[in-house]
């Protein structure tokens, strides 16, 4: 923890004022009048620093004049009295000119992928399987609390922030504020984010605390709530069968909504499209992925990013095929579900052969067959079975890779570093950004434990600031285990070759780039999931 540099009498707390219309202007902002010690601060005060950046997208700091979405930051409102300042925000009043306008497209180019010739195919067309499947927009049930503090210190400014990204919060305030990001030091705070809730938003509030501080001289903290949106998923798919029920060719179109200010947009759609691939064979498949804008909250990561959405959609659409063809899911499955070269280039995967596998065992466990026939026979009957009969309600099932982190050709999956340095009482160190999870660190401890003949109580993992950590990206990377794992080795093994030859203590660093193997596709699982 950082010894702050300020009291209680300097110190300024600040609370955000928010729009309370979807979309419009702002006409008018009529403040109450404020005491000596109470400030605000807007876009104009930001500069030509209003637009924060994540990777190719941004977000604005403050409305520009022009509301987005409600809920959207207008202005902030510093002052030493919590009370005072929660009556003020109250009283500020903003006159808007409402849009009724509809909104322009989404400038993002839609990502395409596919196969063969769609025209026509090789067999007789004997029917189409045509359907939408919707996963709805969600958000968490309660907004999440947010504690910022900054202030200066000698020559920096540092900034205490539960975070899931501690550089890019670092490079963001920096930019906000021209400073040079040697002269910002983050110190990360525990969090607990399930759904992801501290990846973004607290690069956004330490700008504006920040920001603040430059501007007022004194030390600030910020408090305040945010929710967090998953974006909406819709998912057209359209597949022609031949008399058997085989697919011969597939047409596919996902639209998803990311609010207002689309973020990780390219990743998203990346990860949208492999959940679109099936995994039965097919002679041409298409698909495309689209992003729109509506005026809400803008949304990202929320636990995945995209994948699991579109997944659904190709499993409960390979479900429908299968009735079509009046075919148990299982049968259909095990039987259509092939090896395809070009989804091995998009996404690389296991043999299906053990996925085929894994259909069969979980599908005979769950008795998958007798679920199924019993369903079908009593939904022709006038009188249903009772529900509290479990093989009256259905059964369905879903399969698929596992896929975490970012796809290869993301300059942030590239850049993720970790340092490993083995001390003069054999202690050994782990430097990375982002927290691992109780599990991930039991894996990284035992791949030292194996390469590095060591006791588990001397490996370490210590937690520090920005200006001692590398950059190991944001925490979401921490759940693609097979590349850290891939780095922690590649840091021991090269601990080991200078381990007698050079004095302790030894420090190795890696890149995620550094591991890369000539060309991999996009994404790759060495798992099958399936659950009935």
């Amino acid at each position: 923890m950082a010894e702050k540099g300020k009291t209680d009498s300097q110190l300024l707390y600040g609370v955000i004022v928010r729009a309370t219309i979807e979309r419009g202007s702002i006409l008018a902002t009529t403040l109450p009048p404020l005491k000596e010690g109470y400030y605000t601060l807007d876009a104009k005060d930001s500069g030509n620093n209003n637009l924060i950046a994540i990777g190719s997208d941004h977000l604005p700091l403050f409305a520009p004049g022009e509301i987005s979405y409600k809920g959207e930051p207008i202005m902030a409102l510093f002052g030493p009295d919590k009370e005072a300042l929660a009556i003020l925000a109250e009283e500020i009043e903003f006159d808007y000119q409402i849009s009724q306008e509809e909104l322009p497209p989404s400038e993002i180019e839609p990502l395409k992928f596919g196969w063969g010739e769609m025209k026509a195919s090789s067999e007789e067309e004997e029917s189409v399987v045509e359907k939408s499947y919707i996963d709805r927009p969600t958000a968490t049930f309660e907004d999440t609390l947010f504690k910022i503090s900054t202030w200066i210190e000698g020559e920096f400014l540092k900034v205490e922030a539960p975070t899931q990204w501690p550089f890019h919060l670092r490079d963001t305030v920096a930019h906000v504020c021209n400073r040079t990001q040697k002269s910002v030091i983050v110190y990360p705070q525990e969090h607990f984010s399930p759904k992801d809730e501290k990846l973004v938003l607290p690069s956004l509030l330490a700008s504006i605390a920040a920001l603040a501080t430059r501007r007022f001289g004194q030390p600030v903290e910020l408090m305040t709530t945010f929710p967090t949106f998953k974006s909406g998923v819709k998912v057209w798919r359209k597949t022609y069968l031949n008399a058997k029920g085989k697919p011969l060719r597939e047409e596919v179109k996902a639209t998803i909504d990311q609010g207002a200010f689309p973020l990780f947009s390219e990743e998203l759609m990346a990860q949208a499209m492999v959940g679109l691939i099936p995994l039965y064979q097919l002679e041409a498949f298409s698909a495309e992925v689209e992003i729109v804008l509506s005026p809400t909250y803008p949304s990202h990561f929320y636990g995945d990013l995209g994948y699991s959405s579109t997944l659904f959609s190709t499993e409960a659409h390979t479900s429908n095929l299968a009735v079509a063809a009046q075919m148990v899911s299982t049968n259909w499955r095990t039987k259509y579900y092939g090896e395809s070269e070009p989804r091995s280039q998009f996404f690389e995967t296991l043999s299906i052969t053990k996925l085929r596998d894994l259909i069969g065992e979980t599908g005979a466990a769950a008795d998958f067959s007798r679920h199924s026939a019993v369903y079908k026979l009593q939904k022709r009957t006038k009188q249903h079975l009772s529900p509290f009969f479990n093989y009256s309600r259905g059964i369905g099932i879903a399969c698929g890779g596992g896929l975490s982190g970012f796809s290869t050709s993301s300059d942030l999956h590239t850049a993720s570093k970790i340092s490993v340095t083995l001390d003069t009482n054999n202690e050994v160190t782990i430097n990375t950004s982002y927290y691992p999870s109780q599990k991930t660190f039991s894996l990284w401890r035992s791949v030292i434990i194996e390469e590095l003949a060591l006791e588990k109580e001397t490996i370490i993992f210590v937690a520090n600031d920005t200006s001692q950590m590398v950059d190991s990206g944001p925490e979401v990377l921490s759940l693609d285990v097979e590349r850290s794992v891939a780095m922690l080795t590649h840091c021991c093994q090269a601990i080991k070759r200078k381990q007698f030859q050079e004095p302790l203590p030894i420090s190795e660093a890696v890149t995620a780039k550094m591991i890369t193997a000539g060309i991999e596709p996009l994404f790759c699982s060495r798992n099958w999931g399936c659950i009935i």
